[in-house]
């Protein structure tokens, strides 16, 4: 059996100690402290929550699998210069990469309006 805690604050360490109570003069002594830290609050870590792509390094296809749509797809040579971009509209995809140059790429994927930037590299 157990016991959830709620009213917790985001991004902050805290000690639990237990004790069993058995009846009206039957209690345990205190056992813990169990120490653990919430999550910090954020839409970002949940946007790209299950999001993942394969296979990396990348030859033609890249095949990215969300639980969210995928707004847009950006990848960056590392000048900065935008050499492909798609708006999937859609939780999985899959891109069509073989007129890619061989190199490093940064790739920025777009979902629920949060971004994050991954490194790709091109056989």
């Amino acid at each position: 059996m157990g016991e959830t805690l709620t009213g917790l604050t985001a991004n902050t360490t805290y000690d639990v100690y237990v004790t069993a109570i058995c009846g009206p003069a039957d209690e345990s002594g205190q056992v813990g402290p169990e120490t653990f830290t919430t999550l910090p609050l954020g839409v970002e870590g949940q946007s790209f929550e299950g999001f993942s792509f394969y296979p990396n390094p990348v030859q033609n296809k890249l095949t990215m699998i969300g639980q969210r749509n995928i707004e847009q797809v950006e990848i960056h040579d590392l000048l900065g210069k935008l050499v492909f971009s798609v708006r999937p509209a859609h939780p999985d995809y899959q891109l069509e990469l073989s007129s890619l140059k061989s190199g490093i790429y940064l790739m920025k994927i777009s979902i629920d309006g949060n971004t994050k930037v991954f490194k790709l590299i091109k056989k």
